[in-house]
């Protein structure tokens, strides 16, 4: 059965520096449709003050942004009211990287700067649990990192899914509700090269060295948006009364 999704831009920064990319939203909108072409997406500037109705939707996913989400933005406290009011909805939500974050903060969790710094390139995950809907069940993904904040603590209810050498929150769940990763799917190896590349500046030579050493391995980025999709299938066949 086809579902209706948001697909929701936080990324209230967007400069020339990006320009040659497709935005963020697209490049979620690419990786859902490779594993559910037939579903119907739509987007939305949450910093805008774009917030979709939540009775029209199935699910709601939320991108990266290079905004920080304890910043003092006004359409920080206006999302997360929005992300909670969604959750006590019963609706499915994702999270990805800030998203994630995001997530995370408004539902009671702690997010902070990373005691390690950056975490960027292509970083093994370790799955240390697994939910129904993520099949097959591997052990191990490598996945896309673009970081230097995470979660430093787990809202309540949330389910632990996965952890890195530098991430020990890397993916985590909440029944059939949030589903919500420090990684990036959705993006290409070229996308993330042209990070590195603008923040160069920031990284010192051990963090880039690192980084084109992990470049050399594949991604696992199709697994997970496969993932992604059952959860929101299951989160809709099971609904929590």
């Amino acid at each position: 059965m086809s579902k209706k999704v948001a697909i929701i831009s936080t990324c209230a920064i967007n400069t020339e520096e990006y320009k040659a990319f497709p935005r963020e939203i697209e490049q979620i909108r690419s990786m859902m449709a490779l594993e559910r072409p037939t579903w119907d997406y739509h987007f939305f500037d949450i910093f805008n003050g774009e917030f979709p109705d939540i009775a029209v939707f199935d699910a709601f996913v939320y991108s990266g942004s290079p905004s920080s989400v304890n910043d003092n933005d006004a359409w920080l406290t206006g999302m997360f009211d929005y992300i909670r009011t969604v959750f006590a909805a019963e609706k499915p939500q994702v999270g990805l990287c800030f998203g994630h974050q995001a997530i995370a903060k408004a539902l009671g969790g702690r997010v902070d700067y990373s005691p390690l710094g950056w975490s960027i390139g292509t970083v093994t995950t370790d799955y240390t649990d697994h939910t129904e809907w993520m099949t097959p069940a591997l052990p191990t993904l490598r996945l896309f990192a673009s970081h230097n904040e995470q979660v430093l603590q787990l809202p309540a209810g949330a389910r632990l899914l996965a952890k890195t050498a530098e991430c020990p929150h890397a993916a985590f769940s909440i029944d059939n509700r949030v589903f919500a990763t420090q990684h990036h799917p959705e993006m290409e190896k070229a996308f993330v090269e042209h990070i590195v590349q603008i923040e160069s500046a920031s990284l010192t030579p051990a963090q880039i060295a690192k980084f084109t050493q992990s470049m050399v391995q594949p991604d696992d980025s199709k697994v997970f948006a496969g993932w992604i999709a059952q959860f929101i299938e299951n989160a809709s066949e099971n609904a929590i009364k």
